[in-house]
């Protein structure tokens, strides 16, 4: 598996806020935050020590990059402009749900195997018949991962 080919450079909507505020505004906003394995949340301003970009979720946020009524009155209350900016992020291989990286990975069309159980270092999955072919694959991944 090349993990090489996960990195990709990507544009993540954010709110660029006072540092003082974000903990506060993170509760708040907790619907609409980026999850990533890995990625933190908020990062800081190289420009202003004083302010940090708080990361939403791409899926969650329409496509001209504006918020939902409810996240808007949350800025509001805060006394925050709620139009979000762009925040350039290099994602690696390592920020990658496991469901995601074998739809990457497996043919089109394979159904994606997500469940198992796990007694001690010993990991238990029930692969069917068409998955038999990428076992090897499926079992790297998971220990990978998960163990």
């Amino acid at each position: 598996l090349d993990k090489a080919a996960f990195k990709n450079d990507t544009i993540i909507p954010a709110l660029l806020v006072n540092k003082d505020i974000t903990s506060n505004l993170l509760k708040s906003l907790k619907g609409v935050l980026l999850q990533r394995p890995g990625l933190k949340r908020v990062v800081e301003d190289p420009d202003d020590e004083n302010r940090k970009y708080i990361l939403l979720d791409p899926h969650k946020i329409s496509a001209d990059g504006s918020l939902g009524e409810s996240e808007q009155q949350i800025l509001k209350s805060f006394g925050i402009n709620p139009e979000t900016v762009k925040y350039n992020m290099e994602l690696t291989y390592d920020n990658f749900k496991t469901e995601e990286i074998l739809k990457a990975v497996l043919p089109e069309g394979q159904e994606i195997t997500t469940a198992f159980s796990r007694i001690g270092h010993i990991a238990h999955m029930n692969l069917r018949s068409h998955q038999l072919p990428y076992k090897h694959l499926i079992g790297r991944l998971w220990s990978g991962i998960t163990v």
